[in-house]
């Protein structure tokens, strides 16, 4: 801020009283004001033109204030219930950082995506971060009015394993290498069928004998158990979207046992990346998680020795949108900084391994491969089953009584 201050008063008619201008509390030097009447000045246009120099030095200070994001300026808080996965970026000190930079104090909670948008308590949250359009609609149907959303960034479904067991996954049909880039990809239909037949574990110690299983998040609570579902019906009704009843007995029928096989489900996708992580070859030879997950602990370097990616056949997007769950300025304008701000998007891509929406999309898989993390570049979702139809896939195949499947569907 700018102050004035007088430093030697006038001592007689017709001296000059010096005065030194402060700018943010620094000496900028002194000024003068010639306390002698002179010849057209009176002393009220003398007093009118120190008061507009006074609101000069008082406008830009203010302005000063304005622009800068010190520590007096107030915070807006928000507080944000998100997908597990996403709580990294918007914990990480840079990402904080930034934000109080703007001026924001930003905290998160990590649910479940259809915790989220079906049973969590959501009365003191001003922000939701669901990962798929498909949680989203749940939201929206849950509240029972208009919400606005905006996507920020997507992540794919991924399969993971390890380098030695993919021969095994190989000769069952559920593991393949593209011939073009390399990568590897999770045929979700041979997996359905080694799972129908309890095709099991040949090596090694400690795994042999043991049923293939690709692990999950609990699907009623989780977004990527729940997309999984969406992307097996997909392959179960050979390429359509189950919406008949017919067509949704069918996928409930085929995966009762993939899903009941695998007892307790961790409720996030966080949660079971991290055991996947420590618990190494043996202990989860096979989760299910997001392509983010996997990126973000290559390009950290703590990616476990061996650890593979697979990219699911048939693909389910998974698009995560920011929903604000009241209409209100601070609400607006932190959204729009999110999809607007340089430093966000660098870490949410170059840190979390997000996959960016809009202009920045095509230089993700570029600064993947130049860090040694090569990514797929012509993924194609398929469309999973509208809300009500998923949901009555996933609440027939997890009851204690699931149904067979039908006689003559698409089972494989």
């Amino acid at each position: 801020m700018f102050t004035f201050q007088s430093v030697y008063p006038a001592a007689r008619p017709g001296a000059r009283s010096q005065n030194r201008f402060m700018v943010d509390g620094v000496d900028t030097g002194p000024g003068v004001v010639d306390s002698a009447p002179r010849a057209g000045l009176s002393g009220a246009m003398r007093l009118l033109i120190l008061v507009l120099v006074w609101d000069v030095f008082l406008a830009i200070g203010v302005w000063h204030d304005r622009l800068s994001p010190g520590p007096h300026r107030p915070q807006v808080a928000i507080k944000i219930a998100v997908g597990s996965e996403d709580r990294g970026l918007f914990e990480d000190p840079q990402a904080q950082k930034d934000f109080k930079t703007h001026g924001y104090k930003v905290t998160v909670s990590p649910f479940g995506s259809f915790a989220i948008a079906e049973q969590t308590d959501l009365s003191t949250y001003g922000l939701v971060l669901p990962s798929s359009t498909t949680a989203t609609d749940a939201l929206k149907a849950r509240v029972h009015k208009q919400l606005s959303d905006e996507q920020l960034f997507t992540s794919p479904l991924v399969a993971l394993t390890w380098k030695p067991l993919l021969p095994q996954l190989q000769t069952l049909g559920i593991a393949t290498q593209s011939t073009t880039d390399g990568l590897w990809h999770f045929d979700v239909g041979a997996y359905l069928r080694a799972s129908a037949q309890a095709k099991k574990w040949e090596t090694p110690a400690g795994l042999s004998g043991h049923q293939v299983l690709l692990e999950t998040t609990d699907p009623e609570l989780s977004n990527s158990g729940a997309m999984f579902v969406g992307s097996a019906a997909s392959d179960i009704d050979k390429g359509a979207v189950a919406n008949t009843p017919g067509q949704i007995a069918c996928a409930a029928g085929v995966l009762a046992p993939v899903l009941n096989a695998q007892g307790q489900q961790k409720s996030t996708t966080d949660q079971l990346f991290e055991t996947y992580e420590t618990g190494g070859l043996t202990g989860k030879p096979l989760v299910l998680s997001y392509e983010s997950e996997f990126v973000g602990a290559a390009l950290a370097g703590t990616l476990p020795e061996d650890a593979v990616m697979m990219y699911l056949d048939p693909e389910v997007g998974s698009d995560h949108s920011l929903v604000a769950l009241s209409d209100n300025d601070d609400a607006r304008a932190f959204t729009s900084f999110l999809k607007n701000d340089e430093t966000f998007q660098r870490i949410m891509e170059h840190t979390y391994g997000f996959r960016p929406l809009g202009a920045l999309h095509d230089d993700f898989a570029d600064y993947m491969n130049a860090h040694g993390v090569p990514v797929a570049t012509d993924l194609a979702p398929v469309p999973t089953p509208r809300l009500k139809d998923l949901k009555e896939i996933i609440k027939d195949a997890t009851s204690p009584t699931p149904p067979a499947p039908p006689s003559g569907c698409g089972a494989p």
